[in-house]
């Protein structure tokens, strides 16, 4: 068993080094001005794809929550997200949600 364990640590650190190469490529390509930062404009690229798969067509709800996001995740409130807010606030959200999904 310890063998096993020996085995797969590598393996989870490469597909931690895989996910985390992954992120910066999603982050990179939500980054149209390539300025290493996402303003308002691109994060709402990002939040309109959660909007189509909740079926939230309400526009005012959907600036609503658009500000709201942004403003958390913009933690030195610069008015612009880098890749660390970005992903910072992310294992945030999604520790939540599985927390919130175990209780249920």
């Amino acid at each position: 068993m310890k063998k096993t364990t020996l085995i797969s640590h590598p393996l989870l650190l490469m597909a931690s080094f895989a996910s985390q190469a992954g992120k910066a490529e999603y982050f990179n390509k939500l980054d149209v001005d390539q300025d290493h930062y996402l303003n308002l404009i691109e994060f709402k690229v990002h939040l309109n794809k959660h909007f189509v798969r909740k079926n939230i067509t309400d526009n005012k709800k959907q600036n609503k929550m658009l500000n709201n996001s942004f403003k958390r995740r913009d933690r030195n409130a610069d008015g612009k997200i880098s890749l660390q807010e970005f992903f910072e606030s992310r294992k945030k959200t999604n520790t939540k949600a599985k927390t919130k999904n175990s209780n249920d």
